[in-house]
């Protein structure tokens, strides 16, 4: 398998795409981005909401995903209790 893209969180209204990576050697040919899209089209197709999250400075996967459709909408913190 060259690339892959799954749904890590699946509720009534919202699916969240995550674990989506392309090995080295098969980048830059769209296959993230068929893998992606299949899925988004699968969970839009049944009427939920899709969101992801991506780390800011992850230019090629924001790229991928704006180029999908999705939108940014707030940054967030990550706060972590130990």
């Amino acid at each position: 398998m060259a690339a892959k893209a799954e749904m890590e969180a699946v509720t009534p209204r919202a699916d969240e795409l995550g674990g989506v990576y392309t090995l080295p050697d098969y980048r830059r040919r769209g296959l993230a981005a068929a893998a992606c899209s299949l899925l988004c089209g699968r969970s839009l197709a049944r009427g939920k909401v899709v969101r992801l999250e991506a780390r800011r400075d992850n230019y090629a996967a924001l790229s991928l995903y704006r180029g999908l459709g999705f939108r940014d909408l707030w940054p967030h913190v990550v706060v972590v209790f130990s």
